[in-house]
């Protein structure tokens, strides 16, 4: 599939591949503490800590994925990355209900904010989905 005739990526889709870069880079930097800390430590449960490393380490990896697609404006980018952005919510809401709203705030208006920008019109239009262009 060729590029969306402009060349010019609006603003609404840098900040979202900004955004899913950089939750991208946290992931990653999350991931090597977590590793860390299961080499180094004693958990309650070593498969739930190796769980919960994978699973850090496998988001990072489909951020960084899905921000590349973003970038080079692949109009199938869009589901991945409000289903990432989706999941944030409950990650956000279990962080607040455990004791870590310090945490979960911010996670949540970070998926939010990608929310929006995946959902906006000029983001739509840069991935080649804006109906209201389309002829019939």
């Amino acid at each position: 599939m060729a590029e969306p005739v402009d060349p010019v990526r609006p603003i609404t889709l840098k900040a979202l591949v900004g955004l899913l870069w950089g939750k991208a880079a946290v992931l990653v930097g999350l991931t090597g503490w977590l590793l860390y800390a299961d080499l180094s430590g004693r958990a309650g449960s070593a498969r739930l800590a190796n769980f919960v490393t994978v699973y850090a380490a496998a988001y990072a990896v489909l951020l960084l994925f899905v921000g590349w697609a973003v970038f080079r404006r692949r109009s199938w980018s869009r589901g991945p990355a409000m289903m990432l952005e989706l999941f944030l919510l409950p990650i956000g809401y279990y962080m607040v209900a455990g004791g870590q709203p310090l945490l979960g705030v911010p996670v949540i208006a970070l998926g939010a904010l990608g929310v929006f920008l995946t959902l906006h019109p000029r983001t739509r239009a840069a991935l080649g989905l804006d109906v209201s262009r389309q002829s019939p």
